[in-house]
């Protein structure tokens, strides 16, 4: 009896020690895609720095801090991080980056062009308005 009952707490530990690696694997898997689209996120904020200044440093910073959190998360279970930190683009660097002044002319352009569709559509209305007026 001893013996069984011995071989049934092996065969259970084991067990449960194959389950526990599967959550971690699990776990890694999801929290790992979680924080590459949150660097992806990062470098879109990165990459237009010169009309939104303060607000990439705000997704940089909240990316770094939801990557502490994930760490703190990670190190109970045993999973090594070897994450490091984003670091936002000043200001004068993006003035300087060709890259960025392309992406800023490219939203300023898009930018310009629906004001000047809204300019457009609001000077049409006033004329239809002004003939529908003296055809009365």
């Amino acid at each position: 009896m001893l013996d069984a009952a011995s071989a049934d707490l092996d065969g259970h530990r084991l067990a449960l020690s194959v389950a526990r690696q599967d959550r971690r694997k699990l776990i890694l898997l999801k929290t790992k895609y979680l924080m590459d689209r949150m660097d992806a996120a990062a470098g879109t904020a990165t990459s237009n720095v010169l009309l939104h200044a303060t607000t990439s440093r705000a997704v940089v910073d909240s990316i770094n801090h939801v990557g502490i959190a994930v760490d703190d998360f990670h190190g109970p279970l045993g999973i090594e991080s070897g994450r490091d930190s984003l670091e936002a683009t000043r200001w004068w660097d993006a003035a300087r980056d060709p890259r960025q002044l392309k992406n800023a002319g490219a939203e300023a352009g898009r930018i310009a062009l629906v004001g000047a569709v809204g300019v457009g559509l609001t000077a049409a209305s006033v004329v239809v308005a002004k003939i529908a007026a003296k055809k009365r």
